[in-house]
């Protein structure tokens, strides 16, 4: 399961570099592209958070509490960088944000977000398949 859904991370990974490739004013101004984007953010951080239960439960035995939660335990068990795990502790409550329409989140926000993810999704991809042996 681990390296489908890490494949399937990178996949979008991709796309969210793709979609993100017009500047920050060009994107605010298309809808389609907005909408993309929130979808692909959400599903890296989807596929994350299963590839992180999987590796805590078969490797240290525990279970986390949330998304966030999962990567605070990733990194205290020594799986993630403790400051790609805070990274991604902020993208979860984004993810949040976004599937919870808690408050909204602006597109200016979002695109920043999202550049920041392409590049932390890419550490983390490299550390898992390092930590699995691909």
């Amino acid at each position: 399961m681990v390296p489908s859904k890490l494949a399937t991370l990178r996949e979008y990974r991709r796309y969210l570099a793709d979609w993100l490739s017009d500047s920050p004013e060009e994107f605010v101004g298309q809808p389609q592209r907005v909408a993309s984007v929130r979808y692909a953010y959400q599903t890296i951080i989807e596929c994350a958070r299963d590839i992180n239960d999987a590796l805590l439960a078969k490797r240290a035995h525990i279970s986390a509490r949330s998304h966030a939660d999962a990567f605070t335990r990733m990194a205290a068990q020594g799986m993630l960088p403790r400051e790609l795990a805070e990274r991604f502790q902020e993208h979860c409550r984004i993810r949040n944000r976004l599937v919870h329409q808690y408050n909204e989140v602006e597109d200016d926000r979002l695109y920043a977000a999202g550049k920041q993810l392409v590049v932390d999704a890419k550490e983390y991809a490299q550390h898992i398949a390092r930590l699995i042996g691909l």
